[in-house]
């Protein structure tokens, strides 16, 4: 099955700067593979990287008393933060083509064990 149409197909991201913390307390951001046609959609975007992260994230956890909403994305994270992520997302993706039989999830995988991963 092609991993964008795996309803269950997630993985998990945290920011290096939370890399320390206790995995039950680490803020964890979650998110789902795009489509071809959706990740077209998000580059054709004004801006390309904020599309890309709000069409992908669906979820996270340990953000404090912030429930999850893809508006309030940009009020738990600042411009370095999404950068951090953004490469992290595309790093996991280059992670995952190399190891298609595997489960679709790289479970707290932050942007240095994500460039690790796909070296």
């Amino acid at each position: 099955m092609p991993r964008c149409l795996d309803p269950g197909a997630r993985f998990e991201l945290y920011l290096d700067s939370d890399a320390d913390k206790p995995v039950d307390e680490r803020p964890t951001f979650v998110f789902r593979v795009l489509s071809m046609r959706e990740m077209n959609a998000a580059l054709e975007d004004g801006k390309p990287g904020d599309a890309i992260l709000s069409a992908a994230l669906c979820d996270w956890r340990n953000m404090g008393n912030i429930p999850f909403s893809k508006e309030s994305f940009q009020d738990v994270v600042d411009h370095h933060e999404a950068l951090e992520l953004l490469e992290a997302l595309r790093l996991s993706y280059d992670a995952k083509k190399k190891s298609w039989s595997q489960p679709m999830c790289l479970s707290g995988i932050s942007a240095a064990t994500a460039e690790t991963a796909s070296v």
